[in-house]
């Protein structure tokens, strides 16, 4: 009898053994629940970190809208091998914001002329047009293949289609009707204008705007036009050509060669750092790709305890990136031991002395160029110190070179060629030599209550040497909100710089030389000069309006602030001064104003303009809370003027006339120069100067000693005509212009009318005194009253400035304190954005685990069916056995056939036993992954557990969200224990299962012992030739022994 089934030996019993493979489904479904806790934990800490940004914006919601937006351009290549990495600050509010440059910038439509060659004006013999792939009759149209190359002036313009340069050049907003005028004012802006944009059509309407070039060559989506500038490096000039005292040509082999450089042996590059590891990483990127920089040993100077490992680990990045050494130095926090000591000044002057300190006594290098953490660097800025070198070593009458100047604005600095000398020290990157440390490392000041920077501009501090400075900006600051950084362009590409090759003789000697040259003028007079530019159409227009000129402009220090606002300079004081004179260029560079001061700049000027300390002017140092009115009154009746104050405000005259225990110092107030008395004062025993205002004779303050210069009183007759409206002496050659014309004739002594006209004369005289007495008397107590108010009205004064300093100090630190937690918002948005991608990723993953879940189950199920199918075959293979013990006692006759059925079998049970023993291997193997995944369970319930306790520490306000996590983890404890039950389900079918194997092999057994006394039935038949051959016994138990031989497997 043949049993048919629904599959075959072979499947049925793969489908037994797949049962085991179920398992597997235990270790997925641990790995998908790990997956799911910790998308959880993810879910929370998004929660959290949600939570802390709206917390952090509501306590910022009392600043201002207004925010500084810096437009950097991003590095890119351009045509003369450089690169830009530049931009403009610019101020936006929430309810103004300026127009975008950088997007589309105009919508003009306007049309080329109908050919491709470009018609400039025959006055232009230097230009020459070039043109690739060029049609006779084709327009010149965005979507052109053709390249077109305009030369002008030396100056290269290269074409470029469906293309723009953003911001506008040196704020020329300017719509040139032709491309030739255009170009020639790209030129006339020099390295500002990065080449001009125009339209994708042009007419006489206009239409080309010249471009600073940020961003640089940005796709236009209206088809604009773009014509990128190139120009030569310039060739060597003359000195007449240039500022005074610069000539030459810079050569940059030193900058790329093998790191050895004549005068730059032992040289390094501090930079100055506190705790803004963004500014950090812009300023050493920056610095890394300056080419010079192998020459420089490096160091960052910490001083911010708390940041410490955030800032290393900015400086560690860029090692690893540039595979540079970096040095770091950490500055011991001290306790403070003043209310000064808290101060930003005092911290700041404290860290620098700790690098200097470090960089030349400790380190013993020569040449340190000092930077601080939020200024970057145009690309040459390292070759104007390698290049300059050689002049701070040769020269003693210098101490510092920098890469920035104050006056430095767009309008004004063009040429960038230029070098100027000034006792100014200007700061933001500068180097110095070794020899400068040891001059003023023994004075450094320990109260600089207004910076440390204006220490270093005292003469008891430069000692009469200069800086060198570029009138082009070598370096800026990133971004600051403040005064210290003017809305200007300062970057550029720069491929040229002339170098002084001489000494302060020879730049004297050219500066006089083109004073000698000037036209005088006045301040009233300045405004006149402006304005040329504006009737031409722009304050910089070139070419409009009569042009290479220089103007001297004689000034008082008191009278700074009417330029100031005329020419938007930087407030309080004139910057970049040597000996008294400043140049500024205007009208492109095409004007030269010389500002020289009538006192400190008087030997640049003619004796009736200059103003120098008279003959009779006496230095007097009063006493403690005297104004000068009553110390020169006190002594011998003598009189104090304003503008003669002056004279005192100098170090050296302090030194002269107080002790000055801790030096020199500078100030702001009405009552300086004075020495500091009050030994309740941070500023005791220092001898106080002061460059902002003008001094005043009324005031005082009752801590300090003024500095007073008194004259002697002019006699009664003269005392009217020797003074001007402005209480100043006038000069000698006015006086007796007076005197002539108030010549008259006197009587002579013996004319009869003499006697009675001196009688009557004697006696008008005699009551016109008593008058004047009684007049005096009222005068004196109304001046005594006077005083008395003055000297509250300057305590109060005093009051107020402490009082502003403190507000300043408290804005200061609000300031750096909204930068903190700005720089913390904008950490929580980066971290949260991170957080939200690997929070999708982890649904996703879910997702893909829930879909595996779903076909575990199915083949669960499967198998469970497969199951149910061995249970009937086990019921099947019972009734057949029975059949077979019934049909063995009829296969005696068949043993031989029986005998050959029977070795086949065998094989194919040796075959069977050999992959079964491949199959229990996997099963071992999958049991191993089996204990892997649930150790990795057991790590995630921890990781739980650990996160659970890390949420116990959050505050009331996230009750809600913890009791949200804990039902998760509840949740998801009760899916564990859930495939936990079906894992202990499952084992319990398989056990079931083998327990009936192991059954239907002990009734195999049984069926054996027949089959043993048939096989000895047969031997004795075969013996005696009684064999009987009966085909369906011998078939029967064929499939009797296949069926045994399947069970006991």
């Amino acid at each position: 009898m043949i049993i048919q089934t629904s599959c075959s030996y072979d499947s049925c019993l793969m489908r037994a053994i797949r049962r085991s493979r179920g398992r597997s489904g235990t270790t997925r479904s641990s790995s998908l629940i790990i997956k799911v806790t910790i998308a959880a934990i993810l879910y929370v800490i998004l929660l959290i970190m949600y939570t802390a940004y709206h917390l952090s914006t509501a306590s910022l919601e009392h600043y201002p809208t207004t925010t500084a937006r810096l437009n950097i351009i991003h590095t890119v290549a351009v045509d003369d091998g450089y690169t830009q990495s530049y931009g403009k600050i610019t101020t936006t509010t929430e309810k103004k914001k300026k127009k975008r440059l950088h997007g589309h910038h105009h919508h003009l439509v306007t049309t080329f002329p109908p050919t491709t060659t470009t018609k400039l004006p025959s006055s232009t013999t230097q230009s020459i047009i070039r043109m690739k792939d060029t049609s006779p009759s084709s327009p010149l149209t965005t979507t052109s293949n053709h390249s077109m190359t305009i030369v002008i002036d030396g100056c290269t313009f290269l074409m470029h289609t469906s293309s723009y340069l953003g911001e506008y050049a040196g704020n020329d907003q300017t719509s040139y009707t032709t491309l030739h005028d255009a170009f020639k004012r790209c030129i006339t802006l020099g390295w500002y204008c990065k080449g001009v944009t125009c339209p994708p059509s042009l007419t006489t309407t206009g239409g080309c705007t010249v471009r600073a070039g940020t961003p640089y060559l940005a796709t236009s989506t209206e088809g604009e036009v773009s014509y990128v500038k190139t120009c030569p490096t310039s060739s060597p000039q003359s000195a007449a050509a240039l500022a005074p005292g610069v000539s030459g040509e810079i050569t940059t082999d030193v900058t790329k060669g093998s790191g050895q450089h004549p005068v730059l042996k032992n040289s390094a590059i501090v930079v100055m750092a506190h705790d803004r590891e963004q500014y950090l990483a812009s300023c050493l990127e920056s610095l890394l790709a300056l080419d010079g920089i192998q020459l420089f040993t490096m160091y960052v100077s910490l001083d911010e305890v708390s940041a410490f490992n955030r800032m290393e680990g900015v400086i560690r990045e860029k090692e690893r990136q540039h595979g540079r050494k970096i040095g770091v130095w950490h500055r011991p926090l001290i306790p403070p031991s003043t209310a000064y000591d808290t101060l930003p000044s005092s911290k700041i002057a404290a860290h620098y002395r700790y690098a200097l300190e470090q960089v030349y006594t400790v380190h013993q290098h020569d040449y340190v160029i000092m930077v601080e953490n939020d200024l970057i660097f145009a690309p040459d800025f390292l070759t104007l110190f390698i290049n300059t070198a050689k002049l701070l070593e040769d020269d003693d009458s210098l101490y510092c070179i920098s890469g920035w100047n104050d006056n430095g604005f767009i309008e004004y600095a063009t040429n960038e060629t230029t070098l100027y000398r000034t006792h100014f020290f200007p700061g933001l990157g500068w180097m110095a030599h070794r020899s400068l440390w040891d001059r003023i490392r023994w004075k450094w000041p320990n109260a600089p209550t207004t910076g440390w920077d204006h220490w270093m501009r005292l003469s008891t501090t430069h000692e009469g040497r200069e800086c060198i400075y570029p009138e082009v900006p070598r370096s800026r600051h990133i971004a600051v909100e403040g005064s210290n950084v003017h809305a200007a362009d300062q970057a550029g590409i720069y491929q040229r710089m002339a170098l002084s090759r001489g000494g302060g003789g020879e730049y004297d000697e050219a500066l006089r030389k083109m004073i000698s040259l000037a036209i005088p003028s006045t301040l009233d007079q300045l405004t006149n000069i402006l304005i040329q530019g504006q009737q031409a159409g722009d304050n910089n227009a070139g070419g409009l309006v009569p042009m290479d000129r220089i103007y001297m402009i004689p000034y008082l220090r008191e009278e700074y602030p009417i330029i100031q606002q005329r020419l938007n300079l930087f407030p309080n004081y004139f910057r970049g001064q040597h000996k008294g004179v400043v140049i500024i260029n205007i009208h492109a560079a095409r004007t030269r104003l010389i500002f020289i001061d009538r006192r400190s700049g008087h030997q640049w000027l003619p004796n009736n303009i200059s103003v120098t300390p008279p003959p009779l002017m006496t230095y007097l140092p009063a006493s403690r809370g005297v104004s000068c009115n009553d110390a020169c009154h006190s002594n011998n009746g003598m009189v104090c003027y304003d503008h003669l104050l002056e004279f005192a405000n100098d170090c050296h005259v302090m030194l002269t006339h107080f002790p000055c225990e801790q030096g020199c110092g500078h100030q702001l107030g009405l009552e300086l120069p004075a020495y500091v008395l009050d030994g309740g004062l941070h500023t005791f025993g220092q001898c106080l100067v002061t460059d902002h205002g003008a001094p005043s004779c009324l005031t005082s303050h009752p801590s300090t000693a003024r500095m007073c210069v008194c004259l002697p009183p002019p006699p009664p007759s003269s005392t009217t005509n020797n003074m001007n409206k402005d209480d100043r002496p006038i000069s000698n050659h006015q006086h007796e212009e007076e005197e002539e014309e108030d010549m008259i004739d006197f009587l002579g002594p013996n004319h009869p009318l003499m006697a009675p006209l001196q009688t009557a004369l004697l006696n008008r005289m005699m009551k016109k005194l008593d008058r004047i007495s009684i007049v005096l008397k009222d005068k004196e107590e109304e001046g005594r009253r006077l005083r008395q108010h003055r000297e509250e009205l300057g305590a109060q004064l005093y009051t107020f400035q402490q009082q502003l300093g403190s507000l300043q100090s408290n804005i200061e630190e609000a300031n750096h304190s909204r930068e903190d937690t700005d720089d913390k918002v904008k950490k929580v948005k980066e971290r949260t954005e991170v957080l939200i991608e690997e929070y999708d990723r982890v649904s996703r993953d879910t997702r893909d685990q829930m879909v595996m879940l779903e076909k575990v189950r199915e083949e669960r199920n499967r198998v469970l069916h497969v199951v149910e199918q061995l249970k009937r075959y086990r019921e099947d293979l019972q009734g057949n056995i029975a059949l077979k013990k019934r049909a063995a006692y009829k296969g005696e006759s068949n043993v031989q056939v029986v005998e050959k059925d029977k070795a086949q079998q065998d094989l194919l049970i040796d075959e069977l036993t050999r992959a079964l023993k491949g199959k229990n291997e996997d099963i071992a193997l999958l049991e191993g992954q089996v204990e892997v995944q649930i150790k990795e369970r057991d790590n995630a319930r921890i990781m739980i557990r650990e996160a659970t306790q890390a949420l116990a520490e959050i505050n009331d306000e996230r009750k809600v969200i913890k009791q949200e996590v804990g039902s998760n983890y509840i949740g998801l404890s009760r899916r564990d224990q859930t495939m936990q039950k079906i894992m202990e389900s499952t084992n319990a079918i398989t056990a079931d299962i083998l327990s009936r194997i192991g059954y239907i092999g002990q009734e195999t057994t049984i069926i054996g012992t027949p089959l043993m006394k048939n096989q000895l039935w047969e031997e004795t038949a075969m013996q005696e030739g009684n064999i009987e051959k009966e085909g369906d016994i011998t078939q029967a138990h064929v499939h009797e022994s296949h069926y045994a031989k399947v069970c006991m497997y």
